[in-house]
């Protein structure tokens, strides 16, 4: 009965994920007109959400699937704040930032004005209160953190990010993109145990290999915009 538990629980938790998950927005073309009009595009970056790690199967075992569902996620935030805090584990969206903001400006031609610091809320309306024109270039994370697949042994880095393009004014969001990737190696095929060791060193640079591969697609994703002018 505990294996059925752990795959119920599981598949409903990566079904309320996958449900939540951003989707990519297209600019139209009267609005990449403004945007070249524009003086410069503010960047800003918020605070990411908890980082996620596998929590054990006791919660399951106790709770049934739906409970064990909430009591796991209980587990992973804890978890996770602690793998954080203990290995000094960086957001990937800065070096997302980093990576892919001054490219934007190259692509569209425009200034780009960077925030050094994160925010918390990344509300439309939070925004709205204190940048009333122009645009806005906001980044963040949606997702990061070690995970397994439930019907395999090993387990793999995540990272999801979104990046959008905002008209301050009427609180728009006029280009949305979306980088969802994981790091796995089907061949030594590392267990939990492996990222964490040496400090997070295989944690760490798995991290910084998705945060490059991101910014790369988002890059990708409005470089496409771009070519259908």
């Amino acid at each position: 009965m505990v294996p059925g538990f752990a795959r119920a629980a599981i598949l409903l938790l990566l079904a309320i994920s996958a449900a939540c998950a951003p989707k990519s927005i297209a600019m139209d073309h009267a609005e990449r007109d403004l945007l070249s009009k524009s003086e410069a595009v503010r960047v800003v970056y918020y605070t990411p959400p908890d980082f996620k790690v596998p929590p054990g199967t006791m919660p399951l075992i106790m709770f049934g699937a739906l409970g064990g569902a909430i009591a796991a996620a209980s587990m992973e935030q804890s978890q996770g704040q602690q793998t954080v805090k203990e290995y000094d584990v960086q957001d990937p969206i800065i070096q997302v930032r980093r990576r892919f903001a001054p490219q934007v400006g190259v692509l569209l031609n425009v200034d780009m004005s960077e925030e050094t610091s994160p925010r918390q809320d990344d509300d439309l309306d939070s925004l709205k209160k204190e940048f009333t024109q122009g645009y806005i270039l906001d980044l963040k994370t949606n997702k990061w953190g070690i995970f397994r697949n439930p019907f395999q042994t090993f387990h793999y880095v995540g990272y999801q990010g979104r990046a959008r393009l905002i008209r301050a004014s009427e609180k728009k969001v006029v280009w949305q993109g979306v980088c969802d990737l994981e790091e796995k190696d089907n061949d030594n095929m590392p267990h939990i145990a492996e990222f964490e060791a040496n400090n997070g060193a295989l944690l760490k640079a798995n991290l910084d290999k998705l945060a490059a591969s991101c910014a790369d697609e988002l890059l990708k994703q409005l470089s496409r915009n771009e070519m259908t002018r």
